[in-house]
């Protein structure tokens, strides 16, 4: 797609995912704006400050840069706390409200971030269109009713696509998750105390989830797309990946500490949808990622040179 005149408004633009967007939508020829809450001043030029709760605020920002793309990545996003925090009903407010006022001023398409944990339990790969959308958290409820606000104001007017993201990973990530929390401890030659490890997971590194964002963003398909790796795993298999990479054997203690109450057993996404509609799949595997991850921590720690 020529994107000669598409100016992308990015939100979540400092955060863990959205930070390695921007290059690839430049990359792709988009004029990318993007949104942090904190100041700017010494980002550059595209960066915006604004509080995206306050829909006045957002709804001015809009009507300031007329995006013609909007890449919808804020949230709620602190470990632990993200799954039942009553700003949750906030941010889907401010969602919509920042939604409405992008096709109202004209934009074309939208690609937000949604969730697994928007899925019912399965015991098998969850597919977008099949697996039934039953929510067992705020968060969860507060992602698939943005969803559906998003294909509402949509209709009639713009494209969208509503990525249902698995486990992403890799620099950057908040550090109270499992794969940063182990890392960090292992580095360090402490124990980390872990729950039972049997629970199955899709991890993704970052970069391929930047990836998927930008080519979503650069087509015309709309619909709901599962951005995961299809591959499914332990956490006592990632468990052990990090230990090799580390060199620190014996330092997870699993069982050594009860799961939380919506921690369920098996969450892996079926990726037919966008390798068969967009011809996409992520290029990193599991222990590469890991590798590149564990380097950066310990270029981080200044133990490794750069």
């Amino acid at each position: 797609m020529n994107q000669t005149e598409s100016r992308v408004l990015v939100t979540g633009a400092r955060g863990f995912i959205g930070r390695h967007c921007l290059p690839r939508l430049r990359a792709r020829g988009f004029d990318v704006h993007a949104v942090s809450a904190g100041p700017v001043d010494e980002l550059g030029a595209g960066w915006h400050q604004c509080d995206l709760l306050d829909p006045v605020a957002s709804e001015r920002l809009v009507r300031k840069i007329r995006p013609t793309h909007l890449l919808h990545l804020a949230w709620i996003a602190e470990p632990g706390v993200f799954w039942q925090s009553p700003l949750n009903r906030k941010w889907l407010a401010a969602s919509v409200a920042l939604i409405e006022s992008f096709y109202e001023a004209g934009g074309r398409r939208v690609v937000a971030a949604g969730s697994c944990a928007e899925y019912a339990a399965s015991a098998s790969p969850h597919v977008e269109d099949t697996t039934p959308t039953v929510p067992d958290t705020l968060y969860g409820h507060a992602k698939a009713a943005t969803y559906f606000a998003l294909r509402a104001a949509a209709h009639g007017r713009g494209g969208w696509a509503w990525m249902r993201l698995f486990f992403p990973y890799g620099p950057g990530e908040p550090a109270a998750r499992f794969i940063p929390a182990a890392i960090n401890a292992l580095i360090r030659g402490q124990k980390l105390d872990c729950t039972s490890g049997t629970q199955v997971r899709d991890f993704i590194h970052v970069r391929d989830v930047a990836e998927a964002c930008a080519v979503l963003l650069d087509t015309d398909l709309n619909g709901i797309f599962n951005v995961g790796s299809g591959n499914a795993c332990t956490l006592r298999e990632v468990g052990a990946l990090i230990a090799a990479e580390v060199g620190a054997e014996g330092l997870l203690r699993f069982n050594a500490r009860e799961a939380p109450a919506h921690d369920r057993p098996y969450v892996v996404a079926d990726m037919s949808k966008m390798l068969n509609q967009l011809g996409w799949k992520p290029q990193l595997a599991l222990s590469e990622g890991i590798r590149i991850t564990v380097a950066a921590k310990r270029r981080e720690l200044g133990l490794l040179s750069a």
